[in-house]
């Protein structure tokens, strides 16, 4: 696997851009494939820049130890599917839920800004200089 994301497939993503002329892709993997973007991206960060959407179908990685955060965050997607009209999530910040707890909690007032940096520092990491005042 680990010559297959260190060399065929960042020369196949490279080929594909050139020939194209495009400056990025879309990147599905099924499988074993998942796993080997994965590999690539984390060993070349670089690649993140070339694939704007990757489709991972049946990847070879699970969490097996659900800790109370990831559990939350099940929790909190499986609330939100509920209230939006196709049941479909999005998980980003350019997503319709993530959107309109921003605008309309974390701006609330300084408390509840300072409870949605914590949030975010303890989820995914954060640096305060990321939030505007």
């Amino acid at each position: 696997l680990d010559e297959l994301a260190s060399f065929d497939v960042p020369a196949m993503i490279d080929y594909v851009l050139n020939y194209t002329e495009q400056s990025s892709m879309k990147y599905i993997g099924y499988s074993v494939g998942s796993t080997i973007l994965a590999l690539l991206v984390s060993q070349r960060p670089e690649y993140n820049e070339k694939i704007d959407l990757v489709i991972a179908l049946s990847p070879l990685c699970k969490w097996t130890i659900l800790t109370s955060s990831r559990y939350l965050i099940l929790q909190l997607i499986k609330l939100a599917q509920t209230f939006l009209p196709d049941g479909r999530f999005e998980v980003s910040s350019q997503g319709v839920l993530p959107k309109i707890i921003v605008e309309e909690f974390c701006g609330y007032n300084k408390h509840t800004k300072n409870l949605c940096f914590s949030l975010v520092n303890f989820f995914v990491g954060a640096s305060q200089q990321q939030f505007t005042d």
